[in-house]
Parts: C-alpha cells; sequence; structure tokens
C-alpha cells in the first residue's frame, strides 16, 4: 500500500498560481474543470482500502469446501480439509484487500458475459458460480475450483476482443464443471502418499550426498497450484469450453484470437522499447545522458532476450503449447455448428475497455507499492495517447513517490533491480530509475506533471507537484502553494487524507 506522504519526504510543485497566471488562469481553470467533467471514461482513484471479510462470502467458501469434501472418496480426506482451509485463506486475503475490482463498470460487463454463457448452457454451470476481474498484470485467468474463477487484467488489457475474454469464461468454467481443480488435488495426495513416492523419500533422506538438490527437484515436482492444471485437462476445458461458447452465439474469432495472445504472453505486450529520452524530457529540460547511457544496460537486454526465448521454448510448462491448442480448437470449430449472436454486438466498446484496462494495470502496480511498474504502464499510456492526462499524473506521482523512497532508503522495496528474467523494455527503465539520484526524480515530477496545461490540474497531477516539492528546501512556497490549491479543488477527494 502508498504511504501517505511526510514533510521531511515528498513532492514537488510550481507555484501553481505562477503557472496559471502564465497561461490565463481564469480560462485555464474552467477549461480543465470542464475536460475532467466531461471526460467518458472510467474514473480510476489509487489506494485500495483493506475491508472485513463479508460474512456470506465467508459461509460461500465454506459450503464450498464443504461440497468438495463430501465429493471426495479417497483415503485423505484430514490432510485434503487442510489444503481446502489454505486455498479459502488465500481467496479470504484477495476479498479482504480489494484485489477482486468491485467497480460497476468492470463488475457488470464481465458477469454481462458470464449470465449470456450461463443462460446459454443449462446444467452446465453450477448454481452460485462467481466471476471476478483480480487486479494482477499477468496474462492468466484462473479456475479455484470452489466456484470461484478470475480473469486478469493483464489478460483483458492483452485481448483485442470481447469475444477472447469470453471464451477464456468459457474455458475456466469447464474447468469447474469437469472438476479440474478437485480431480487433480485427489490425484496429487494418491501419488504423493503412494508406497513408491514415500520409498523415494526414504532413500534421499538416507543419502550421504546431493540429497539435499533431489529434495528441492522432488519438492518443485510436487508442489501443486490451484490456478494451474494438467495439459490433459486444458484439452479438456478448451473442448467443453468451446461448446459452451458457441451456445452462447459468439463468433468463431475469439477463441483463436485468445491463442494467439496467449501464445505471445511470454514476450512483451510492446513491440518497441520505451522512449525514455523523450518521456523524460519536458520543455527546457531535456532527459540527462547520465541516466540513459549504460553498456551494462545494452548487454543486459540482449541476455534477457534469450532468456525470454529460451522460457518460451520450454517443454515443461504445464499449460499445451498454444500451436497445438489452435489446430485443435480449429478442427472443433469446423464440427460445430454457427449459431446466431445473442445480445449486443461483442466487439461493441472493447478499445475503450483495454484503454481503461491499461489504466487499471497501472492503478493496481501503485496500490502495490511496486512503483516502477505503475510508472512502467503508465508511460506505456501516454505513449499510446498523449492527451491521456490520468496516466500522465499518475507517472507523476510514481516518479514523486520514488523520490520519497530514495529519501526513505526504501527504493529498491518499490522499484527492485531487474532480474535476468525480467521483460526486456521494463528493464531499461528500471535500469534508468537506479541511476537517477532523488533530486532527479523529484524534479522530473514536478515538470513533467505540469508539461501539459489540461494534465496538471487532475488531482493525481496536483498530488504528485505536493509530493515531490515537499523535499526539496528550495520548493517551500511551491510546496505550500501546491497544497492550498489541491485543499481547494480536490477537498472531498480520496486524496486529501494523503496531504497532512
Amino acid at each position: 500500500m502508498l504511504r501517505q506522504p511526510r514533510r521531511t519526504d515528498t513532492v514537488i510543485l510550481t507555484s501553481t498560481h505562477r503557472l496559471l497566471s502564465a497561461v490565463g488562469a481564469p480560462l485555464l481553470f474552467i477549461f480543465s474543470v470542464l475536460w475532467i467533467c466531461s471526460s467518458a471514461e472510467a474514473q480510476i482513484v489509487l489506494g485500495r482500502v483493506a475491508e472485513p471479510l463479508e460474512k456470506s462470502t465467508e459461509a460461500f467458501l465454506k459450503a464450498s469446501t464443504s461440497a468438495s469434501l463430501d465429493a471426495y472418496d479417497g483415503k485423505y480426506a484430514k490432510r485434503m480439509r487442510r489444503v481446502y482451509a489454505s486455498r479459502d485463506d488465500r481467496l479470504k486475503r484477495m476479498y479482504a484487500s480489494a484485489e477482486f475490482i468491485t467497480d460497476p463498470y468492470w463488475e457488470d460487463w464481465i458477469n454481462g458475459l458470464f449470465e449470456r454463457i450461463a443462460a446459454a448452457n443449462p446444467g452446465l454451470i453450477e448454481d452460485g458460480q462467481r466471476v471476478h476481474i483480480a487486479r494482477r498484470s499477468s496474462v492468466n485467468a484462473s479456475c479455484y475450483g470452489n466456484r470461484v474463477l478470475s480473469v486478469n487484467m493483464g489478460l483483458i488489457a492483452r485481448c483485442t476482443t470481447e469475444e477472447e475474454v469470453a471464451f477464456t469464461l468459457c474455458h475456466e468454467l469447464a474447468h469447474q464443471a469437469l472438476r479440474h481443480t478437485d480431480r487433480r488435488l485427489s490425484a496429487h495426495f494418491d501419488e504423493l502418499y503412494s508406497e513408491q513416492t514415500q520409498q523415494r523419500l526414504r532413500e534421499i533422506r538416507d543419502r550421504e550426498y546431493g540429497g539435499y538438490d533431489e529434495f528441492q527437484d522432488f519438492l518443485q515436482e510436487f508442489s501443486f497450484d490451484y490456478s494451474r492444471h494438467t495439459r490433459y485437462g486444458e484439452s479438456e476445458a478448451d473442448s467443453l469450453g468451446l461448446v459452451m461458447y458457441r451456445n452462447a452465439g459468439f463468433g468463431a474469432r475469439g477463441p483463436i484470437g485468445l491463442m494467439q495472445v496467449l501464445a505471445k504472453a511470454d514476450s512483451s505486450a510492446y513491440d518497441a522499447p520505451l522512449d525514455l529520452a523523450f518521456h523524460f524530457s519536458v520543455p527546457g529540460h531535456p532527459a540527462e545522458q547520465r541516466w540513459l547511457n549504460d553498456p551494462v544496460a545494452t548487454s543486459f537486454l540482449v541476455n534477457t532476450e534469450a532468456a525470454l526465448k529460451a522460457k518460451s521454448a520450454d517443454s515443461l510448462r504445464t499449460h499445451p503449447r498454444t500451436d497445438k491448442r489452435m489446430r485443435a480448437l480449429k478442427r472443433q470449430l469446423q464440427l460445430e455448428p454457427t449459431r446466431a449472436t445473442l445480445g449486443r454486438p461483442v466487439d461493441g466498446d472493447y478499445a475503450d475497455r483495454r484503454r481503461a484496462a491499461s489504466h487499471e494495470l497501472a492503478a493496481g502496480a501503485f496500490d502495490a507499492g511496486r512503483l516502477d511498474l505503475s510508472l512502467y504502464y503508465a508511460l506505456r499510456a501516454v505513449e499510446a495517447d498523449s492527451s491521456d492526462a490520468w496516466s500522465r499524473g499518475v507517472a507523476a506521482l510514481s516518479l514523486a513517490y520514488l523520490a520519497v523512497e530514495r529519501a526513505n532508503g526504501t527504493f529498491s522495496k518499490v522499484a527492485p533491480p531487474p532480474l535476468s528474467h525480467t521483460e526486456a523494455h521494463f528493464a531499461a527503465l528500471c535500469h534508468v530509475l537506479h541511476r537517477m539520484r532523488g533530486r532527479d526524480l523529484r524534479r522530473l515530477s514536478w515538470r513533467y506533471a505540469a508539461a501539459i496545461p489540461k494534465a496538471m490540474l487532475r488531482a493525481e497531477s496536483l498530488l504528485a507537484r505536493v509530493v515531490a516539492a515537499e523535499l526539496d528546501d528550495d520548493l517551500s512556497s511551491e510546496y505550500r502553494a501546491a497544497r492550498r490549491a489541491f485543499h481547494t479543488q480536490y477537498r472531498q477527494h480520496a486524496y486529501i487524507d494523503w496531504i497532512r
């Protein structure tokens, strides 16, 4: 979670009245307010609030686990109960920490897709099924096996049509209908506690040399993750999911489009590098070459690309290769009769929704305390639309709080050094951030927030200037002006509690 700015650590903000007077204060203020109010995009407020778990949710999880245990006919019910309890605890934390999005803009949409699928597939979908969107950037979706499934925001941002999201739902609903999680967990325990496996553990225990390494291999082999399934299970879910999908009247391109999205999931969502020299330059203040020129970064990018290629060629993936899945789906699509499309057009507003998903990625990273990722996603959104004032404000605010963390000596917690498998374009940004000093970050945040007049009065941009100026003793008057401006303009805003 984000910390509130402290008087000894934060923002940069040119005197707001001075900036406004340069461009015509009354005109700019009216224009900015009208522009903000007329925006048709989903309005996202940073800062998740943890809430107590609803009793109905707790009762739902308990009932779902009881149903799974009742259906289990093996010898390890007591152990299974403990594993299911850990699953429920994990989900409770996700509910309580607002990891599942509750914004009606998203909830109404995803539940609308689900209801369309459920209405067309009576008897295949269990009563009480819950469908969520998770604030996660990975290109994935999950079926937890207890009538709860989620689609990650990262997948929604990578999809190109609503039909691709619809097939994702059908695929996960098929996992639930086929009880893949329960069946896999049962088989997992039967194998783990078999005499053959127990004998192997005894041999590892008695081995004089190399026992630890072999035990680590054993743990990896027998690890269990609810969001992953066997290759055969994935093919089964594709097949039944396609039946559900076509019953609901969706078009043939959704499943194939989703496979194309998944085929690229190991690579960057962005083809070109982020132009940091452009983004970190503002009028009168070009990006400094010492931030950008580093031979280590160049060699790192080469190594990272090689690591990504090696990862994509890994034959031990849990999911089957997407090219094989695509061929199987194409064969099945040829056999399935085409049905009339039901309801509203599936493409509708997906371009706008995809843009909103990119905003949610930045917000989710920001709230999770990964300021480097929130900056990256925000800059990518600005790159796609230079008039995107919200993303510009979040980029400025991320830079401001990075300066805070630099001052506090906790920079690596919110912007850890990149690893060998870090996505190449993001890794380049990480290297630049680690070469920048606190003064660089706060000054850039201040200038960046005001680079476009209509973005300057956004709450995120104005807050960024408060945070950045507070860190700089030379900007004490600017800090006071920015603080007054924020209190005047956003008296009832959720961010007001961040300014002491």
